[in-house]
């Protein structure tokens, strides 16, 4: 799905903030996703789960007091992030949460997730492949999810194009909320049966 987004919001990526976040993360994301290979943890997703949650009405507060994450505090969540990102699913609604609080503001924010979700994609890939955990029919469903998704991301753009950066924002704190709501829910579940 973020090639498509990179293709169709290129023109809004914030490069700078991409790069922050996506360097950053590279060592963390490709040792946790060498563990993840060895193991799983439910116990992650629900931490996450309620973090992301907890995450927006802190984006929030911050944005009451125009405060925002310095490029140093952007680095020290994309740490945090590749941790998370390497070792587990599910997280991309975290790196929205951080570009909103970074500052972001709408369209802009897909375009960047877009190119930071590109970058980390392609370390998991060399990091699974070099394990043995990427066999061809992995291959094969991503090439089929990819194509798939694909239309999905000009829709998106359209719709981006006509909604305010208010609604849009509104919009994409749901989707994290929902998301991390969804996390905790599959971590608890998962761990109380």
């Amino acid at each position: 799905m973020c090639s498509s987004d990179l293709a169709a919001f290129r023109e809004l990526i914030d490069f700078r903030r991409a790069a922050i976040v996506g360097f950053s993360a590279l060592p963390t994301c490709a040792l946790s996703a060498y563990f993840y290979t060895r193991l799983s943890g439910p116990g992650v997703s629900l931490v996450l789960g309620l973090m992301l949650v907890a995450l927006v009405p802190a984006r929030h507060a911050l944005a009451k007091v125009e405060k925002r994450f310095s490029n140093p505090m952007l680095a020290a969540c994309g740490v945090g992030y590749g941790a998370l990102v390497g070792g587990t699913s599910g997280t991309g609604v975290l790196l929205i949460a951080i570009l909103l609080a970074a500052g972001l503001q709408a369209r802009a924010v897909i375009a960047t997730d877009a190119a930071t979700t590109f970058l980390i994609g392609i370390a998991k890939t060399v990091v699974f492949q070099g394990a043995g955990a990427m066999p061809l029919s992995s291959w094969i469903m991503a090439l089929v999810i990819g194509v798939a998704v694909t239309p999905g991301a000009f829709i998106a753009r359209r719709i981006g194009d006509r909604i305010d950066a208010k609604s849009h924002l509104a919009i994409l704190d749901g989707v994290v909320v929902f998301g991390g709501m969804l996390l905790a829910y599959q971590g608890a579940r998962e761990m109380w049966g």
